[in-house]
């Protein structure tokens, strides 16, 4: 038993997992356990259940990022958090953006150039 495990796990439960690994890496498909029969065995082994992965996983949980940001938002960055096409629309048209204009000049070359 891997040592990381000792004393985890009891040897009939070792013996448990030890053959369902043997089961999940057979060559033919047809002879590999389905999804339901996996968490039909697993499941009596869960002994804690209520434990996070990263718990079990010995992973520290890192502190979450506050909701709201340290400095405050441009009014592009609110209306984008917000998803306001019409806030991000109004935006673009009163800081006259207009790649659009763009799009269709390299859109009219390449036509030129194709017709060719």
């Amino acid at each position: 038993m891997d040592s990381h495990s000792e004393g985890n796990f009891s040897t009939e439960e070792a013996t448990t997992l030890v053959d369902l690994a043997s089961h999940c890496l057979q060559h033919e498909p047809r002879h590999r356990p389905n999804a339901k029969n996996l968490v039909a065995a697993l499941a009596p082994l869960q002994t804690k259940s209520e434990t996070p992965s990263y718990v079990m996983l010995g992973i520290q949980k890192h502190e979450e990022a506050p909701a709201t940001p340290q400095h405050p938002l441009s009014p592009m960055g609110e209306a984008c958090t917000r998803i306001d096409l019409t806030a991000i629309h109004q935006i673009l048209v009163m800081t006259h953006y207009n790649d659009d204009e763009a799009t269709k000049e390299v859109n009219m070359t390449l036509r030129i150039i194709c017709d060719f």
